[in-house]
């Protein structure tokens, strides 16, 4: 006979022995093979990321730097990084993460941006173009001779936008989908 107390009990454990298993199967990536190869990405003088730098019209935080600095370094490893940024609303995490991708497609790599909702993602897309201005108008009259391209990409999206967006990514037109 079952009552709800041992019914308790078992979700419980069942809850528990999830989570264990989780965080078990973390540290085996983190620590694991595949936390031994990756792609370095080391910063490159002249680059977008230096392009943005300098045409920036604030000054970055000396926390933006400092977390800025930590990032870098650690894209410039072989192996993969695991980070979770937080801030407040307005804290410029967008800002630091767009220098972050920046480093990397200076690289030759291209970087993924996902959002919750079509919303948010729209607002980024058009954030990140805003920020970078010519630097994110590759191919097109203005565009800056080291630019690279945001492409959006959602559900909503007819055939026809979402084709050019995933022939933007897989051409590597675009260092930011």
């Amino acid at each position: 006979a079952e009552n709800d107390s041992e019914r308790e009990r078992a979700r419980k454990r069942l809850t528990f022995d999830e989570a264990i298993g989780l965080q078990w199967a973390l540290a085996q990536r983190r620590h694991g093979d595949l936390a031994r190869s990756g792609p370095p990405a080391p910063h490159r003088s002249g680059g977008l990321t230096d392009a943005l730098m300098g045409r920036l019209p604030f000054d970055l935080t000396k926390d933006q730097r400092t977390v800025l600095g930590e990032i870098a370094g650690e894209l410039s490893q072989p192996k993969p990084m695991n980070r979770l940024l937080q801030g407040e609303v307005g804290s410029g995490k967008t800002i630091v993460s767009v220098l972050a991708m920046l480093q990397m497609i200076d690289a030759g790599y291209q970087c993924a941006l996902l959002a919750p909702t079509e919303v948010l993602a729209g607002q980024h897309a058009r954030s990140i173009r805003d920020t970078l201005g010519p630097l994110a108008m590759a191919g097109q009259l203005g565009g800056a001779a080291t630019a690279t391209r945001v492409a959006l990409l959602t559900g909503s999206m007819s055939a026809a936008q979402k084709k050019l967006a995933r022939d933007d990514a897989i051409s590597g037109e675009a260092g930011i989908v």
